[in-house]
C-alpha cells in the first residue's frame, strides 16, 4: 500500500495539473478576447478611414466638375483631416488663380473694346482734320510734332522734310522766320522764357506774313496733358478790310457790307451799335438790304451776362478771339455764334468791330456726334454684360449636365 505521504504527492500533483489546465483555458479565453477586440478596433478604425477618404473622394469629384465653392468637411483632427485641410487650402489657391484668370480675361475685352473705340474716335478726329479749313499742328510737353493736317502744310508752305511727325518746333520757327516776309511774336528768337512759355502752353497769337502777302493767324492753345495745339488760318482778306479801314471807312463799309461774314462796330463809350453790314442783319433775322433793327446789342443776347462777361474780357485784354455764345434773332429763336472783338477808330470814337460767324449747324453735329458716342458707349457696355452673362449660364447649365451624368451641351 501507498504511504501517506505517496497519497499527498499525487493529490498535490493533480490539483497542480488542474490548475494548469484551467489556466491554460483562462489564457486562450484572454488571447481570443483582445485578438476579438482588436479585430474590432482594426474594423472601427478602418471603417472610420474609408468614411474619410469616401468623404474626400466625393468632395473631389464635386471640385473636378469646377465647383470651386463647394465646402471641405476639415473637421477631423487626424491625417485625414490634415489631408482635408491641404485639399481645402488647394481650392481656395485655384480659386483665386481662377478668378484672377477671368479678371484678366476682362480686363483683355475692356482693353480690346477701348482699342476699337479709339480707333473708331482716331479716325473721326482724322475726318475733321482733313475736312477743316484752318491748318493744325499738335505739340507734345516736349515740342515734338505729334500730328499735323496737309492745310497746315500747306498754309504755312513746310516742305515735307520739315513738317513731319516727329519735327521740332523750334526747326518749324527757324523755318517759318526765313521765309516771312514780315511777322511778328514766334518769328522773333526764341529766349528761355518764350521756351518755357511754350512749354507750358500759355496762349498766344501771332499773323505770319509770307512774301507774296498771305497773311496767316497763328493761335497756340495748350491741351490736357501737356503739349499744345497751334492753329492757322488765313485771314489775307480780313486784313485787307482792317487795312481799308484805315485807309477810308467808306471802303471799308462797302467791303464789308459784302463781306460772308457778320460784322458790327460797336462803341466802347455807350456801348451802341454803330453800324451793321448785310449779312449780320441777315444773321439776326432781318430783311437783306432792310432797315437797321431796333433790336440792342443787349437784347441780341440770349444771356445778358455773357455780354457783360465779353465787355470786361474785351476791358482786360484788349481783344477777344474764338468766343461763342448763344444769340437771339429778331423773331426770338436762338443761334450759336462764333464771335471775335477788336478795336478800332471809327471816326474820332473808340469802337469795337466785331465779326460774327454762324455756328449753329456745327455745333448741332458736335452734339449729335457726342450724343451718337455716349449711346455707342452704353450700347457697348450693355452688350458686353449680356455676353458676360451668356457665358456664365452656359458654364452653369454644362456644371448641371455632367453632375446628372450628361455631356455638355455647349463648349469653349
Amino acid at each position: 500500500m501507498r504511504t501517506l505521504a505517496q497519497q499527498l504527492g499525487e493529490l498535490c500533483r493533480n490539483e497542480i495539473r488542474e490548475t494548469q489546465s484551467q489556466a491554460f483555458k483562462i489564457s486562450i479565453l484572454l488571447s481570443a478576447g483582445i485578438i476579438i477586440g482588436v479585430a474590432i478596433i482594426l474594423f472601427l478604425l478602418g471603417r472610420s478611414i474609408v468614411n474619410a477618404l469616401s468623404v474626400l473622394r466625393d468632395d473631389t469629384e464635386f471640385v473636378g466638375t469646377g465647383n470651386l465653392d463647394h465646402q471641405v468637411n476639415i473637421e477631423g483632427k487626424d491625417e485625414i483631416g490634415d489631408l482635408s485641410r491641404a485639399f481645402h487650402d488647394m481650392i481656395l489657391r485655384l480659386k483665386s488663380v481662377t478668378a484672377s484668370r477671368d479678371q484678366l480675361d476682362n480686363e483683355i475685352k475692356s482693353r480690346e473694346q477701348a482699342e476699337s473705340e479709339l480707333g473708331e474716335k482716331e479716325t473721326v478726329v482724322e475726318a475733321v482734320l482733313t475736312n477743316m479749313d484752318q491748318g493744325v499742328i499738335m505739340y507734345d510737353s516736349d515740342l515734338i510734332v505729334t500730328a499735323f493736317n496737309e492745310q497746315a502744310r500747306e498754309l504755312m508752305r513746310f516742305p515735307e522734310d520739315v513738317l513731319f511727325i516727329g519735327a521740332s518746333f523750334k526747326d518749324l520757327a527757324s523755318f517759318a522766320k526765313s521765309n516771312s516776309d514780315r511777322g511778328t511774336g514766334d518769328t522773333e528768337s526764341l529766349s528761355e522764357e518764350r521756351w518755357e512759355n511754350l512749354r507750358e502752353g500759355r496762349p498766344h497769337s501771332l499773323e505770319y506774313v509770307h512774301s507774296d502777302g498771305t497773311v496767316i493767324e497763328i493761335r497756340r492753345r495748350s491741351i490736357p496733358g501737356g503739349g499744345f495745339v497751334v492753329t492757322q488760318t488765313d485771314i489775307t482778306e480780313r486784313k485787307r478790310s482792317e487795312d481799308v479801314l484805315r485807309e477810308s471807312e467808306a471802303r471799308l463799309l462797302e467791303i464789308l457790307d459784302h463781306s460772308p461774314y457778320g460784322v458790327s462796330i460797336v462803341s466802347q463809350n455807350s456801348k451802341e451799335r454803330l453800324y451793321m453790314n448785310r449779312r449780320y442783319i441777315e444773321m439776326l433775322g432781318g430783311e437783306p438790304g432792310g432797315e437797321v433793327p431796333e433790336q440792342t446789342i443787349g437784347e441780341s443776347f440770349d444771356d445778358p451776362a455773357k455780354l457783360e462777361e465779353n465787355w470786361a474780357a474785351f476791358e482786360r485784354n484788349g481783344l477777344i478771339v474764338d468766343n461763342e455764345e448763344r444769340r437771339k434773332r429778331l423773331d426770338g429763336t436762338t443761334w450759336w455764334c462764333l464771335s471775335e472783338w477788336r478795336p478800332i477808330k471809327f471816326g474820332a470814337e473808340s469802337a469795337v468791330m466785331i465779326w460774327h460767324s454762324d455756328i449753329t449747324e456745327r455745333k448741332e453735329a458736335v452734339g449729335n456726334l457726342e450724343k451718337t458716342l455716349r449711346q455707342a458707349e452704353q450700347f457697348n457696355r450693355l452688350t458686353v454684360n449680356r455676353e458676360l452673362r451668356m457665358i456664365e449660364m452656359k458654364k452653369e447649365v454644362n456644371e448641371l449636365l455632367e453632375k446628372i451624368g450628361e455631356e455638355p451641351q455647349y463648349f469653349k
